[in-house]
């Protein structure tokens, strides 16, 4: 199961417009959501779960955007929640390969991707798409009180291999309803909804 392809916008979705500022910056936000997070809460607070890890069929959609034609892909699955509520779901794909030239991949366990992708040198990122979501186009199970649509980015990384010049990974996001757009501001404040 996979998100559908053609629900993503470009970087200039004019959607975007319509956020409350602080919730458009979030979505626009280019550095580590993690570091961010680790700013403003203990890391008693701040809990990783990986989800699924698994080598799955790719789809054209996941291998136009990685530049490759292979017919599996590696994905991985993991929600950062903040106690007890889920903040943000994300999966990347990447190449069954991408292990062997970033060894590092295959011993995230309970890590973030983003505490290893933005401390390497000449990684580069791609603009992000964007997509509103439902929950059930989601592979973890979130139980909330009303329907709720979801906010979603995805951005391609592209980082230098120790034999081939890059590694492709997908990176796609999900935002909760009840994050706090202030997440890169200075303090929380209370709860906004980006919805």
């Amino acid at each position: 199961m996979g998100i559908n392809s053609e629900i993503w916008h470009q970087a200039d979705w004019s959607a975007l417009a319509y956020l409350p500022e602080r919730a458009n910056r979030i979505l626009k936000y280019s550095g580590s959501l993690t570091e961010a997070l680790q700013k403003h809460f203990s890391n008693d607070d701040l809990q990783l779960s990986l989800e699924d890890s698994r080598i799955e069929k790719s789809t054209p959609d996941i291998n136009s955007k990685l530049g490759i034609t292979d017919s599996e892909v590696l994905k991985r699955i993991v929600v950062i929640s903040l106690g007890p509520k889920p903040y943000i779901y994300a999966e990347t794909h990447t190449p069954c390969w991408a292990t062997d030239e970033l060894p590092w991949l295959a011993d995230l366990g309970r890590e973030t991707l983003g505490q290893h992708l933005f401390t390497l040198p000449n990684v580069e990122r791609s603009s992000f798409e964007y997509a509103l979501l439902d929950l059930s186009e989601l592979e973890v199970e979130f139980i909330f009180e009303e329907d709720i649509t979801l906010w979603a980015r995805r951005s391609l990384f592209k980082i230098p291999g120790l034999t081939v010049a890059e590694v492709p990974l997908l990176v796609t996001e999900v935002f909760m309803q009840h994050v706090a757009p202030s997440i890169v501001q200075e303090s929380f404040l209370g709860v906004d909804h980006y919805c």
